[in-house]
């Protein structure tokens, strides 16, 4: 506690109950601030703590995590050590020798379907789906939907056009009301899995066929959504 009386400083040192504290050693200065004077760093007396020691201690020096391509997972390895064939998250990315299924009932209750294809735990493009011949899907469409595609109930015959093979699975089921999302590894062969070659450019005879079912249009709706419908179908 400090008082002042005219220009004299009293101070005063007192421990917590208020009494004065023998044998203090202090040391006091004042200055005003037209002096733009700073006070003086004071030493540290007290005693210095051992640092700790930190364990996994891991630094990235130079990587640059958006420019590297990461690590491919051993799944065989870790299929063992970690259980992953339990995940299905891990299952939908490696169904191995299989076609792999999840099957949910949606809210709207419509049969519809999401096709993938992997390939070492990495989701390959689909450039067109094709349902019983008829095409439902293009990428490069820049009309935006969800990667959900409604269809009837029953066997139905699917094709997957891919960059460079076009891949046919012929006769997969459809429970009614519930949405399948399924995948299969790049090479997946089996009875009603058929897989071609295909070049990186559409052939003259997959033009003639996909173009019917492609229109430009001018966007002159402002915000409000526009739809064609036919019949039951949007």
């Amino acid at each position: 506690m400090s008082v002042l009386h005219s220009r004299k400083l009293f101070i005063l040192v007192t421990d917590s109950e208020g009494k004065p504290v023998p044998d203090v050693d202090l040391t006091a200065y004042s200055i005003t601030k037209k002096f733009g004077y700073s006070a003086p760093e004071l030493p540290y007396l007290g005693k210095e703590r051992k640092d700790k020691v930190v364990i996994n201690n891991f630094s990235f020096r130079d990587l640059k995590p958006e420019t590297h391509p990461g690590l491919n997972l051993d799944y065989k390895e870790w299929e063992l050590l970690a259980g992953l064939d339990s995940i299905e998250y891990y299952r939908f990315l490696y169904p191995g020798n299989k076609l792999y299924r999840f099957e949910y009932v949606p809210e709207d209750k419509l049969t519809q379907f999401s096709p993938f294809v992997v390939r070492d735990g990495a989701i390959q493009q689909i450039h067109v789906i094709y349902t019983d011949s008829r095409p439902v899907y293009f990428s490069w469409s820049s009309n935006s939907q969800p990667y959900s595609f409604r269809i009837d109930s029953g066997y139905h015959n699917i094709k997957l056009r891919m960059t460079d093979r076009i891949i046919t699975i012929d006769s997969l089921y459809f429970n009614p009301c519930e949405k399948l999302v399924f995948s299969l590894n790049y090479d997946l062969e089996q009875k009603n899995i058929r897989i071609e070659k295909a070049e990186p450019k559409l052939s003259i005879y997959e033009k003639s066929a996909l173009y019917r079912y492609i229109f430009p249009y001018r966007d002159t709706f402002g915000e409000r959504y526009a739809f064609i419908q036919q019949n039951d179908e949007i």
